[in-house]
C-alpha cells in the first residue's frame, strides 16, 4: 500500500514499459516461426467483470465519505490495497495484452490474425477498465483527519 496514493503516471508509465516489452517478445516470438498465442474472448468479459467487482466492493467507502459517516481505517486500508493493486495489475495486463496486438499489425491479412489482434485489442482495453477502476477506488478510501482520530487501537 502506498501512503501517499499510486499516480495515474506510475500506471501508464508501467502499461507502456509492459507494452514495449511485450510487443518485443511477440514480434521476437513470431520471427522464429511458431503459432500466435491464442487469447480467448472470455479474457475481456473476465476483466470487465473485475472492474466491475472492484468498484462494487468500494463503492460503501464512497458512500460513508458522501454521508459524512466515519470510515472504520482498517477496512479503507483493505479496500485500498486492493485498489492500487488492481490499478498496477490493469495495467500489467493491459500492456501485455496490447503488446501482442501491436505486434499482429504488420500480418492483419493473414489467416486468422485480425481477429485475434481485435481479441487482443478488446483484452487491453478490460485491463484499462481494471486499473480506471482501481484509481477511481483508491481516491474514494482517502480517511478524513477526524476519522483518524475515532480510531482507537489495543495499546490506549
Amino acid at each position: 500500500m502506498l501512503p501517499d496514493g499510486l499516480r495515474p503516471r506510475i500506471t501508464v508509465l508501467t502499461g507502456a514499459a509492459v507494452t514495449v516489452v511485450s510487443w518485443l517478445f511477440s514480434r521476437w516470438w513470431l520471427a522464429g516461426g511458431r503459432r500466435v498465442l491464442e487469447t480467448p474472448w472470455l479474457a475481456a468479459g473476465l476483466l470487465a467483470v473485475m472492474a466491475v467487482a472492484l468498484v462494487v466492493v468500494a463503492w460503501p467507502m464512497r458512500r460513508y465519505r458522501r454521508e459524512g459517516r466515519p470510515v472504520e481505517p482498517l477496512r479503507a486500508a483493505r479496500t485500498l490495497s486492493l485498489a492500487q493493486a488492481s490499478a498496477l495489475t490493469g495495467a500489467i495486463v493491459a500492456g501485455l495484452y496490447a503488446g501482442h496486438a501491436l505486434a499482429l499489425v504488420p500480418d492483419l491479412g493473414f489467416g486468422r490474425h485480425s481477429e485475434l489482434a481485435m481479441r487482443l485489442a478488446l483484452a487491453a482495453a478490460g485491463g484499462v477498465l481494471v486499473a480506471l477502476a482501481g484509481h477511481r477506488a483508491q481516491g474514494w478510501c482517502r480517511i478524513r483527519d477526524e476519522d483518524r482520530s475515532d480510531f482507537r487501537s489495543d495499546e490506549d
